[in-house]
């Protein structure tokens, strides 16, 4: 098959920045292209230019950076709009067997919609409502354009809480989620943990590391002898308040910053980790999570992220808002299954696995 992938948006901004990279090879949407390369088909993904990085690369498969407009009106980080995309699906979205575009609530997947609506996909991550501008254009879009452009179109949601929202004001709506999976090449895993928790975030406040640690603190002070650990992997904006914080509760032999870590890196410092701990503020996919459960790493999380649900379901972790001193013990106590759970999990989690999920969703619709 020769698959388009319509993802403008790789990376997630911070306050309307959209970040800069070396590199984009790192980005759930590259590692879902290899996925659909390796079983055979022919890959090509459209994104914004805005997220070229800033050294040039050669790339797996073909990469076209379409250039943004209206970007006062459509901010590139939130709602980017592509000038040219249907001009460009006009002319060549015939030629591809399926098109996989990311959110109904997109201009992309609305132009792929009416241009080239037989072969589309949506690809639903969102299971609330965008809040910009107190959540009206998010209202209107999908219960007039979604329920008018997209009541045939078939969507596949990324979480089964995303599949319960867009079930809403969409008909064809696949009961079956597919999340996007993980390059089981890249990720070691194992069943032998080390007394230390991580947390590998972007060091922003939306991401609330300052939390885990104040839970971290709480938790050392009940175990004064065994040298629990917290390892900090990222950077941000933060890190010097966080730095601040962690002398200020005595915690300097006990929390360590590393900094950026390469995936290599990344993987080995979570795979001989008791536990992955989040407790982000509004971030809903997260490739983190499935990169610690197939590195053998439950998840101790609040309920914000979509996979939240999955991760309860499977005895994966724990997933409780305002956890604590106790969830932190209890990744402990429950290690031993918890660890074997996610061992289990890694071949549904690979990323091949999620590309034929979706295609035979896609051609099960077709056959109807």
């Amino acid at each position: 098959m020769k698959i388009l992938l319509l993802n403008p948006i790789l990376y997630t901004a911070d306050n309307y920045i959209i970040p800069k990279v070396n590199s984009i090879k790192d980005c759930m949407i590259y590692s879902f292209g290899l996925a659909f390369q390796s079983l055979g088909h022919t890959v090509t993904l459209v994104a914004a230019d805005d997220y070229q990085p800033e050294t040039v690369e050669q790339y797996d498969f073909n990469i076209i950076f379409m250039q943004t407009g209206l970007k006062k009106l459509f901010h590139p980080s939130i709602f980017p709009f592509l000038p040219h995309l249907p001009s460009f699906l006009r002319k060549e979205g015939k030629q591809f067997d399926l098109i996989i575009s990311s959110e109904v609530f997109t201009t992309a997947s609305l132009f792929s919609v009416l241009f080239c609506n037989k072969n589309t996909l949506i690809w639903q991550e969102l299971n609330v409502h965008n809040r910009m501008f107190h959540q009206i254009p998010s209202k209107l879009w999908y219960n007039i354009i979604g329920k008018l452009f997209f009541r045939n179109t078939l969507i596949i949601p990324r979480s089964e809480s995303a599949g319960n929202f867009i079930s809403r004001f969409c008909n064809n709506v696949s009961p079956i989620p597919v999340d996007h999976g993980v390059n089981l090449k890249k990720y070691i895993f194992s069943d032998k943990k080390e007394n230390q928790f991580i947390v590998a975030a972007q060091l922003i406040k939306r991401k609330n590391v300052d939390y885990i640690i104040h839970q971290f603190a709480g938790f050392v002070e009940t175990h004064p002898h065994k040298n629990y650990q917290l390892a900090i992997a990222g950077r941000g904006t933060e890190e010097e308040n966080l730095k601040k914080l962690v002398q200020k509760l005595s915690l300097e032999n006990s929390v360590h910053f590393l900094g950026f870590l390469n995936h290599r890196e990344l993987n080995e410092q979570i795979a001989r980790s008791i536990a992955f701990l989040i407790a982000t503020k509004k971030d809903l996919n997260m490739v983190s999570i499935p990169e610690s459960i197939v590195s053998g790493t439950p998840i101790l999380s609040n309920t914000v992220p979509a996979l939240s649900l999955y991760i309860i379901k499977n005895r994966l972790g724990i997933c409780k808002d305002n956890w604590g001193i106790n969830e932190l013990e209890s990744m402990i106590t429950n290690q031993e299954e918890f660890v074997r759970n996610c061992i289990s999990k890694r071949t549904d989690l690979s990323s091949e696995y999620a590309a034929l999920k979706m295609i035979g969703l896609f051609q099960n619709n077709l056959s109807l």
